[in-house]
């Protein structure tokens, strides 16, 4: 976590410097010294008590300075232990507290740089594990320190904390303000620049995914995790992790704020100490995006899941959410009018109508291992020749519309003179999961049929007359008859 609060627990009087913290409480990130007497006035020790605690979340104190003595308002503070001397000495600590040839400490920072004193006393207390703590998990909604001795605190919460003094004796009581941190998960929807829960792609396609963390602020060992399924093959150097407003992208740099593990079916970032900075500055007014890109590949089926995780905390408490990429089929059935699988008969499929009545850049399939089923493929045939079934599928398609043209009917039977145009739709489920497609066939008078398949009808050929048929020996007997009448009445003239 990279943002802290450091309490003065005050047990026996107020000092004069409580109405300038009361005034730092309004900030996000507060720094507040809390002064507290190891002798109270009923014999105990001090207490720092968190109110509306997030139940699970781990709870730390830190003690930075012992209170050496006091004198009315005037108080001496010293190192509490040996491992925070490099803090104070040579670390960052050095910009913000004196410390004098006797060993007294006196803060010298102003409000503005409270914030980030605590962030710096936090990375270093974490990186020295020697140094002396207090950790409890919140139950019921709070979190209580007790017998605490007098000193400057460093409080610490694997969410971070936005605290308000509320009292000021040998009790202080801090109230936990900030909400947990939350995980989005988008994909770009088809056609547009929106993002929703579900998309459709084809095979070869560039699909585009987002992530958004949100409430942040606070929030320690952040790491996101995100796994797709096998139909989806991630583009690595596609990653951008940003900080976003409506009015602003500040895109964070890979390696300098944070790393990215290549997880072969996915991948998962980590932030640096730089990154965590960059967060705190900006925890009130961005949100953390995490966008990347993959490709549908030849092993997609109807629903592809991908799911994004997020983990922080001491304990990693874990969120998740996914989105789903369909991929489309259409399937045809070739017959006859009296729904007959028709076999022989050849089509081509195309995503504008003008290249199908022209034969031009048509979609093309590879066969795959299951029967009269064929997958979208730049490596793949033009056309599609049907089996005595009448029967096949085209796989591997995104929704819109399409045009099928038949290029060769079966013998006997006439080719179509039009294009058959389909609309085909995903059908989701209740989880935005795809489950498969409805379909919306446009051909001669059927204008917007749904239908669970296209079925392309063919009307057999009427058959012509040929010679030597009956009319045709009748004119011969005709013709005979004549000739013969002629050549009798020509020898009874002649004679």
């Amino acid at each position: 976590m990279f943002v802290t609060v450091l309490f003065l627990l005050l047990l026996n009087k107020r000092i004069k410097d409580m109405k300038r913290i009361r005034e730092i409480v309004v900030v996000l990130f507060v720094f507040v010294f809390v002064l507290c007497d190891s002798v109270s006035a009923n014999g105990m020790g001090g207490s720092i008590i968190i109110d509306n605690a997030i139940d699970g979340e781990m709870y730390t104190i830190y003690k930075m300075l012992d209170l050496e003595s006091f004198d009315g308002d005037n108080y001496s503070y010293k190192i509490s232990s040996s491992e925070w001397d490099e803090f104070f000495d040579s670390g960052d600590g050095r910009f913000y507290f004196d410390v004098n040839s006797n060993g007294g400490v006196a803060f010298v920072g102003d409000e503005q740089s409270m914030d980030l004193v605590a962030q710096r006393a936090l990375a270093y207390a974490k990186s020295h594990e020697s140094i002396t703590k207090k950790s409890q998990r919140a139950v019921g909604g709070i979190v209580e320190f007790k017998d605490l001795d007098l000193g400057y605190y460093l409080v610490d919460s694997s969410v971070g904390v936005l605290c308000g003094l509320t009292t000021t004796n040998y009790v202080v009581r801090v109230e936990e303000k900030n909400e947990k941190p939350t995980l989005s998960k988008y994909v770009k929807m088809d056609g547009t620049d929106s993002l929703g829960k579900y998309a459709t792609a084809g095979i070869g396609d560039v699909v585009y995914f987002t992530s958004i963390i949100k409430n942040f602020k606070g929030a320690e060992n952040l790491e996101l995790t995100d796994v797709m399924e096998k139909g989806l093959s991630l583009n690595l150097d596609s990653i951008v992790v940003s900080l976003v407003n409506e009015n602003l992208i500040i895109d964070l740099n890979e390696n300098e704020h944070y790393s990215v593990l290549d997880l072969g079916n996915g991948f998962e970032v980590l932030f640096t100490f730089d990154g965590y900075r960059i967060l705190e500055n900006h925890c009130m007014d961005c949100d953390i995006r995490i966008s990347y890109s993959a490709i549908v590949n030849k092993d997609a089926c109807t629903n592809n899941a991908n799911v994004a995780s997020l983990k922080y905390g001491d304990h990693l408490v874990s969120l998740s959410d996914k989105v789903n990429v369909g991929v489309l089929s259409i399937p045809v059935f070739k017959c006859s009018v009296n729904r007959v699988g028709l076999e022989g008969a050849k089509f081509s499929l195309y995503t504008s109508e003008v290249d199908a009545l022209n034969n031009v850049n048509c979609i093309r399939f590879i066969e795959t291992k299951d029967s009269n089923v064929f997958q979208k493929s730049d490596l793949g045939r033009e056309t599609i020749k049907t089996d005595s079934s009448g029967r096949f599928v085209l796989s591997g398609l995104k929704s819109g519309r399409y045009f099928l043209r038949e290029v060769q009917a079966p013998r006997g039977y006439n080719k179509l003179s039009d294009v058959v145009s389909i609309v085909v739709n995903p059908v989701v489920g209740s989880s935005n999961e795809i489950m498969g497609q409805s379909l919306l066939v446009f051909y001669a008078m059927n204008m917007g049929k749904a239908e669970v398949e296209v079925e392309v009808q063919n009307q057999s050929g009427s058959l012509l007359p040929s010679t030597g048929s009956v009319g045709t020996w009748s004119i011969y007997l005709i013709g005979f008859v004549f000739v013969l009448v002629s050549f009798v009445l020509y020898r009874k003239f002649n004679d």
